[in-house]
């Protein structure tokens, strides 16, 4: 019984995971698809569904929606999106890990 219960938890990260990078390839290919001015909808039609908000910007014009979809380099497209169109796209390089800084008295 638990036997099958770890067997199962096993196979379902290896799906995930598999899932994540298969992703993450496919946004390298479907970033040269994307073109300035599609809708919200069109973006995440050709970039997928696996993505994460990474920021938002308030303009006199109105509201940025930043969407990001990592690629296999752990690096980040970043997609602006205004008024349900895309007016920006970037590519953000991966970045070396966070350190920790500690305050000492």
């Amino acid at each position: 019984m638990i036997r099958n219960v770890l067997f199962s938890l096993f196979i379902g990260c290896l799906l995930v995971s598999c899932s994540s990078y298969t992703d993450a390839i496919k946004a390298d290919s479907n970033i040269r698809k994307i073109q300035l001015g599609m809708s919200k909808r069109n973006v995440i039609s050709v970039m997928g569904k696996s993505y994460r908000s990474v920021g938002a910007i308030q303009t006199p014009d109105g509201n940025v929606e930043i969407l990001g979809y990592t690629n296999a380099e752990d690096g980040m497209y970043k997609l602006h999106i205004l008024n349900d169109k895309l007016i920006q796209w970037e590519y953000d390089k991966g970045r070396p890990p966070h350190r920790e800084h500690h305050h000492n008295p």
